[in-house]
């Protein structure tokens, strides 16, 4: 059978996709498009490239304000997007908020929200999306509570400058938008690393964040290894730059297969994949990515669990 366009690689334990290769598909939405990189087991996107058109004016029928029963979280690539973030459905006025491009989401349940009907955005947006469940208006299984406008909103203008805030645009106890272009560097686990902490778990430990990586890495340790993570699953998206990593079928693959990780390639890597830094091949120029995962995965992290074997 042949492969579907944009594998680069597709095993039980892990999936890599070149992005740009894969051809839009129809989103959810008429009129937007998608490039659907993982799904649930009931088929239904759980990560998602999305492109909405300009000139949306509602996620529904009608004008309309909702509150997800799960999480959802982008990161903007281009474009922009105006949305209405309420306090709650009390609220009848909200902020209204331009989605730009580096801004990234953090919604968790029961952030009310929806798109600003009055001023729908001149151009047209682009962003990476994952979820964690069904979550859209209209779509089968979504428990999203939704409220019809009964007329015109007037929101409130944006209140934060990002510049000015180190990056924070808003904030409530259930979503977060921030300006990751206005974000500070901090050092990363690995020495020399950097990184951009988006959202963190309960346990603090970073959960999603922007990494770069220095040129000339040979290994993730202190010296050269393999490694599986056996209690995260994680999610890699390549922004800039590359990286080569060796991929193993197994530990008892003694070879594995060299993959260079350009911008647009995702990765989607299950807990117990074999893999490492190509100790032969380093990065000449570095690398950026954005990364996701399910807990602490790094070698040596607290709370991390991994299957490390060093190469002679």
């Amino acid at each position: 059978m042949a492969k579907r366009a944009g594998v680069v690689l597709e095993r039980d334990d892990v999936t890599i996709l070149d992005t740009n290769a894969m051809p839009w598909e129809d989103h959810f939405y008429g009129g937007t498009k998608t490039k659907i990189l993982t799904r649930f087991d009931d088929g239904a996107p759980l990560v998602q490239i999305v492109w909405i058109p300009a000139g949306l004016e509602t996620f529904g029928d009608a004008p309309e304000r909702h509150a997800h029963a799960v999480t959802e979280r982008l990161l903007v690539f281009a474009g922009e997007f105006p949305i209405i973030e309420y306090e709650d459905f009390e609220d009848t006025v909200g902020e209204r908020v331009v989605f730009k491009p580096g801004w990234y989401l953090d919604r968790r349940a029961g952030s009310v929200h929806g798109a600003d009907p009055a001023n729908p955005a001149p151009v047209g947006f682009l962003c990476i999306e994952w979820r964690e469940g069904r979550s859209y208006v209209g779509e089968d299984g979504s428990e999203t509570e939704v409220h019809h406008l009964d007329g015109p909103v007037s929101p409130k203008p944006q209140a934060n400058d990002p510049a000015k805030t180190g990056g924070g645009v808003y904030e409530r106890d259930n979503v977060t938008i921030l300006d990751t272009t206005a974000m500070a560097w901090e050092d990363h686990h690995y020495p020399g690393f950097k990184a951009k902490i988006l959202s963190r778990d309960a346990n603090g430990a970073p959960s999603v964040q922007l990494v770069w990586m220095p040129p000339a890495l040979t290994s993730f340790d202190e010296k050269a290894a393999r490694h599986a993570h056996t209690n995260a699953d994680e999610w890699v998206l390549l922004l800039a730059g590359e990286i080569s990593m060796r991929e193993y079928e197994s530990f008892d693959d003694t070879v594995g297969e060299t993959v260079v990780l350009k911008p647009g390639y995702y990765v989607d890597r299950r807990r117990g994949s074999v893999h490492g830094a190509d100790p032969a091949d380093p990065s000449p120029v570095g690398a950026l990515w954005l990364a996701w995962r399910t807990g602490p995965h790094y070698l040596g992290e607290p709370g991390a669990e991994n299957d490390i074997d060093y190469l002679e």
